[in-house]
């Protein structure tokens, strides 16, 4: 642990953001390791929800997004919801900075630690199982086996070749779940 004479203000700042940012990233993370409750973890990420299409339509100027769950990240909705979330974080810092300007906060950065860390793990847990169990790639369409290479995405390649190779894909699982569990202790 470091002292608060150790933190200058750039620390300061950039802490601050990194926990306003990083809750609004993984929340309502731990809710949603528990998958009974994904009921509630969908019903508190509704705001979030709202306040992303809103900013979309209201300050950008894009159309309403779908926001429904898809698996991937790489959607409008989400590079939007990052932008709400950058927003957001550096809100929360000017207004945590006014408030609190020379204090620091090893032990909320060690709380932190520990909850990253956890989540972290929940993530590398749940896709590696997937993985392993073979629940996470279907089996290919015929559709998908006629597409031409050169007309399907990156990821849509990486996708077919994890749905067609059952041993790569369980050794991926492995890679993803072995250093899961080494997360859950120190």
């Amino acid at each position: 642990m470091t002292s608060s004479q150790d933190w200058g203000w750039a620390r300061r700042i950039g802490f601050r953001f990194g926990i306003v940012f990083g809750a609004l990233l993984i929340f309502p993370f731990p809710i949603t390791a528990i998958r009974k409750l994904d009921g509630l973890a969908m019903a508190l990420a509704r705001p979030l929800v709202w306040a992303t299409q809103w900013l979309a339509q209201a300050v950008l100027g894009l159309p309403e997004l779908a926001s429904d769950p898809s698996g991937s990240g790489d959607r409008t909705f989400d590079y939007v919801r990052l932008l709400l979330f950058a927003i957001l974080g550096a809100i929360g810092t000017i207004a945590w900075s006014a408030l609190d300007r020379r204090r620091s906060h090893p032990r909320l950065a060690a709380a932190a630690h520990v909850v990253l860390r956890y989540y972290v793990a929940d993530q590398m847990l749940d896709y590696g199982f997937a993985k392993i169990w073979r629940h996470q790639f279907g089996d290919l369409t015929p559709l998908e086996l006629r597409t031409p290479v050169g007309d399907v995405s990156p990821m849509g390649l990486l996708w077919r070749f994890m749905d067609y190779s059952a041993p790569y894909t369980v050794f991926g699982g492995l890679c993803e779940a072995v250093p899961g569990v080494l997360l859950l202790w120190r």
